[in-house]
């Protein structure tokens, strides 16, 4: 047997192994934040280079997970698995969402998202990778609370020896395999093979979809979700069949504002005003900053692939989004030297600008240490707007 397969097994039947093996992981967390390299811990640990090698791996996904999961410091994680399983705030949300389905979990991985659905509801994850399916239920052990099993499986073949009680619904998470990111052909499992080969036990599917994929890309109607975490853009979730509430949907996490409606294109006007909003990336991209514009009169400051800028003569406080207040405008060409006449702490680019001409800007742009003062840069044409944060 492959060591680290042996290695996970071994944890698995073992709560005393579990305890012991993840101190030791902590303490190889505490190593690399302290500067060790890897060579020097792998010198430190016993065991085969392989389960060595696997346990940095480890300590690497719960450094990696600190910032999205409130017990981290207990989870087993690869790094296939750190990178890209589902924050804790929006499988706590789905987990609700659902609440009311018994869950098949079709590509389950290390097992969070099915995790958190065991909380409210009777949840079986299939995932076919053994060493992820062991991983699971190490995590299974972290939350103990949670309803979750897991099947060592693959879809479809293993398919008639999973039974879920209904009423049911099918999620999946399927594998972004290497190629166009909007290409709903490098989804594996397909979300059509998935909905065809499950149809007549089911008709509510959820798919976990690449957020640059546009819902014209997969030809599967139903509600496509937008959630943002913290202003940034994480997840695009379909929802088919009876779960299905509207077109679109954002959810906003964590104040959990909820937009949902037909989407809509809003034109503006170019120009910029006193104060500057930037509308949460959910509502951009689900169309649905119809919903939550109000009464302002806005005027668009710019727009690219990261960021609609928009302006107003009042603070627009009530949209979600970041918001700013004007206090300068400099012309392009030379505001790096009166934005150092400011002495400010620290100053942030909020324009489309390549990597290495951002930093070159950031050093031309001198600062004060003892400042309080934090500028945030907007480009409108050839006008630089100055502002602070609200």
């Amino acid at each position: 047997m492959d060591a680290v397969l042996k290695y996970l097994e071994h944890l698995n039947e073992s709560e005393s192994a579990r305890s012991e093996a993840s101190r030791e992981i902590n303490s190889i967390v505490g190593m690399l934040r302290n500067g060790w390299t890897v060579e020097k811990i792998m010198m430190s640990l016993h065991g085969s280079k392989t389960v060595r090698k696997f346990k940095v791996e480890l300590a690497k996904g719960r450094i990696s997970a600190s910032e999205r999961f409130g017990r981290a410091g207990e989870l087993w994680l690869d790094e296939f698995s750190s990178r890209y399983s589902t924050p804790e705030i929006i499988a706590q949300y789905r987990s609700e969402r659902l609440s009311e389905f018994n869950i098949l979990d079709i590509g389950s991985g290390a097992g969070l998202q099915s995790i958190f659905f065991g909380m409210n509801t009777q949840v079986t994850g299939i995932e076919q990778d053994r060493r992820r399916f062991l991983l699971a239920k190490l995590n299974r052990h972290v939350y103990r609370e949670s309803s979750a099993e897991f099947l060592n499986a693959s879809f479809p073949g293993d398919l008639d020896r999973v039974f879920v009680e209904p009423p049911l619904a099918i999620f999946s998470d399927p594998l972004r395999l290497p190629g166009r990111k909007s290409d709903p052909g490098k989804l594996s499992p397909s979300p059509m093979e998935v909905i065809k080969r499950l149809s007549g036990r089911t008709n509510v599917f959820v798919f976990d979809l690449p957020v640059l994929m546009k819902p014209g890309d997969v030809a599967i109607d139903g509600e496509y979700e937008y959630a943002s975490v913290n202003g940034r853009l994480v997840r695009l979730t379909l929802y088919n069949g009876d779960i299905a509430e509207h077109p679109r949907s954002a959810i906003i996490l964590p104040e959990r504002r909820r937009y949902s409606g037909n989407p809509e294109v809003l034109t503006f006007r170019d120009g910029y005003s006193d104060y500057i909003t930037v509308p949460d990336p959910a509502l951009v991209k689900s169309g649905l900053l119809w919903k939550a514009t109000g009464n302002y009169d806005f005027v668009r400051v710019s727009e690219d692939s990261r960021r609609l800028v928009l302006s107003s003569d009042s603070a627009a406080v009530d949209l979600p989004g970041e918001h700013y207040r004007l206090i300068a405008t400099y012309n392009a060409d030379d505001y790096t030297d009166k934005i150092s006449e400011l002495r400010p702490r620290s100053v942030y680019l909020r324009f489309g600008i390549g990597s290495d001409i951002y930093y070159k800007i950031r050093d031309r742009i001198k600062t004060g240490e003892n400042s309080e003062l934090i500028l945030y840069l907007f480009r409108h044409g050839e006008k630089i707007l100055v502002c602070t944060k609200i």
